[in-house]
């Protein structure tokens, strides 16, 4: 009796990463959470767990990447979105929110890299359309940007707020 009570006690423990919400999966959930409620240095650390538990886990590096960009820390942000690439080098949603971080860094020509490679995966995508785009015209390449933010309405028509985009670099493309 005793060996079979030990035995569970080893099997109940051994399993209790599961049981507890121990897993990086868990981890990744609370940290989400602690996103939405706007909590991102408690989101980051919730991520770092999962990365803990789990380093080959690319969703874990996709939002604590996401949870760096939102307190403004780009070069961890893309480091991490970095990591996750390599992880899953089809993840179209890590190459437009590191291009993203590029572009808050001014890095215009590594941030249009990024959004073409998630518009190479995910043609239907039309924010990295419309973020290519802007970063065209972050660098004054106005017939480039009018052609993404075009291409952006064309696959989301009901995304209006993108046409006074389009309308200023048509206007700075004529001057």
């Amino acid at each position: 009796m005793m060996k079979r009570m030990l035995f569970f006690v080893l099997v109940f423990a051994l399993s209790g990463a599961a049981v507890f919400g121990q897993d990086a999966f868990s981890h990744v959930e609370k940290g989400h959470m602690f996103v939405d409620r706007g909590d991102y240095d408690s989101a980051i650390a919730e991520f770092t767990d999962a990365i803990r538990l789990d380093p080959g886990y690319a969703p874990a590096y996709y939002f604590r990447g996401y949870a760096y960009g939102k307190k403004g820390d780009n070069d961890r942000a893309i480091a991490d979105y970095t990591q996750a690439i390599r992880i899953d080098p089809g993840n179209a949603w890590a190459y437009s929110n590191r291009g993203d971080a590029y572009g808050k860094k001014r890095e215009y020509d590594r941030a249009i890299a990024d959004y073409t490679q998630a518009i190479r995966i995910d043609p239907g995508d039309a924010l990295a359309y419309y973020s290519r785009g802007d970063a065209y015209y972050s660098k004054g390449d106005y017939d480039r940007a009018i052609a993404d933010y075009t291409r952006a309405l064309e696959i989301k028509p009901e995304y209006t707020w993108i046409k006074p985009f389009l309308e200023d670099a048509r206007q700075r493309r004529g001057r």
